[in-house]
């Protein structure tokens, strides 16, 4: 009941909004949370895009962004505003 109870808030978090960022790092890929947000993101027709600080990306990501071919960028206020614009279009 408590995760139906958390998904439905994350749920209407989604739909408000029309790119997810996932940050990216060695912790997120075995969350099954950021897993299920990004499968429900993309279920519900909105972009997704992964940051990551420092200069390469995390040797391991969350499931569902390799499968899903998301994108992504380096924390970089430019890289980031072109990337959530890039996947607002694509979506």
């Amino acid at each position: 009941a408590n995760a139906d109870y958390i998904k439905r808030q994350i749920r209407e978090k989604i739909d408000r909004c029309s790119v997810t960022v996932v940050y990216l790092s060695e912790k997120t890929a075995s969350s099954k949370w950021v897993n299920w947000e990004i499968e429900e993101s993309i279920k519900r027709g909105k972009g997704v895009i992964g940051v990551y600080k420092g200069d390469k990306i995390p040797t391991s990501v969350p499931l569902a962004f390799g499968h899903s071919g998301c994108k992504a960028v380096k924390w970089n206020h430019a890289a980031l505003m072109k990337a959530i614009e890039d996947a607002s279009t694509k979506r």
